[in-house]
């Protein structure tokens, strides 16, 4: 046999091993980084467009491959009339302009505008409950799901009220039609891909027992009360992560092979320094593969302390 043809029978082995050197070396597509920050309680007076600026130069810093805004971006839409509430929705976009990553948002219980009973907002305006927040994202519906890789992200709609009026505040609830949307999209899942939901309000938490006494109870706006029936529906999945805000501090809860993460606020105790110990902040999520590492990571800034 000539030389030159055992070189060239030798040359598909070679380049095998130079594909698989280059893919090893290469970061997989199941390697990236998300940010879950909530929280924000975004308006004009205060520190809070100080610190936020802060927030997003180290969310930049880090390079997530996208943010997911847990709810509570602005302060507030509930209680204020339809004027102040729509130029809190005008700062917050402009300031969101300040993250390069894509961001996705989650509904929290500020952005439902009117539904507090000092608001003065009757349930019949064109803005009232969900619509505004619609409307200024330009969504179809306060819930939704994206894929990233092989991990499928459910954006969960967990504020309840009443739209025409009969409950002039808040509960954590997913309602029926949300419920069916759900069962739908698992139907289009394969059982071993990554699961994970973030909402505003937590599925379970022991705030009050901690805060009071170990014989609190939760009410009805701290906790979803239909969790147990929300989560059935993922039974057969791969569910890893639950991810909420609302409490404004960090608590980590595993059961049944599921990590439920509340994080902390990226505005602290609404932009007057930490909150029960937990400073403001963000998570940071590292997923590989169908793995994950994930810290809480407070990025700097303080609310100047009140001169005595």
């Amino acid at each position: 046999m000539k030389l030159q043809e055992i070189r060239w029978r030798r040359l598909p082995g070679v380049l095998f091993f130079v594909f698989l050197f280059l893919v090893s070396c290469a970061p997989g597509e199941n390697e990236f980084r998300f940010i879950f920050m909530t929280d924000l309680h975004l308006q004009g007076e205060g520190r809070a467009l100080e610190g936020f600026r802060v927030a997003a130069q180290e969310i930049n810093r880090l390079q997530p491959d996208f943010v997911i805004a847990g709810g509570d971006l602005i302060m507030d839409a509930m209680g204020v009339p339809f004027e102040r509430a729509d130029s809190l929705y005008t700062l917050f976009l402009k300031s969101m302009q300040l993250i390069k990553a894509p961001v996705h948002y989650v509904l929290g219980n500020h952005e439902v505008f009117g539904i507090a009973g000092i608001s003065g907002v009757s349930p019949d305006h064109p803005a009232y409950g969900e619509k505004l927040f619609l409307k200024r994202f330009n969504l179809p519906r306060t819930y939704r799901r994206f894929r990233y890789s092989n991990w499928h992200f459910f954006l969960l709609d967990g504020v309840g009220y009443d739209p025409q009026g009969g409950q002039r505040g808040y509960r954590g609830y997913v309602d029926s039609l949300q419920m069916k949307w759900i069962r739908a999209q698992l139907e289009e899942i394969p059982t071993q891909d990554p699961v994970v939901i973030a909402l505003h309000i937590p599925f379970y938490t022991v705030f009050r027992q901690l805060k009071e006494n170990s014989l609190a109870g939760n009410r009805p706006a701290d906790v979803i009360n239909n969790a147990n029936e929300v989560l059935a529906l993922f039974r057969g999945h791969n569910l890893k992560l639950v991810l909420a805000g609302h409490l404004h501090w960090t608590e980590e809860i595993k059961v049944r092979g599921v990590h439920f993460i509340n994080v902390g606020a990226v505005s602290g105790a609404w932009w007057s320094g930490s909150y029960l110990g937990t400073p403001e902040g963000f998570g940071v999520f590292d997923v590989k593969g169908d793995t994950y590492n994930w810290r809480y990571h407070p990025y700097g800034w303080h609310a100047p302390q009140k001169k005595e």
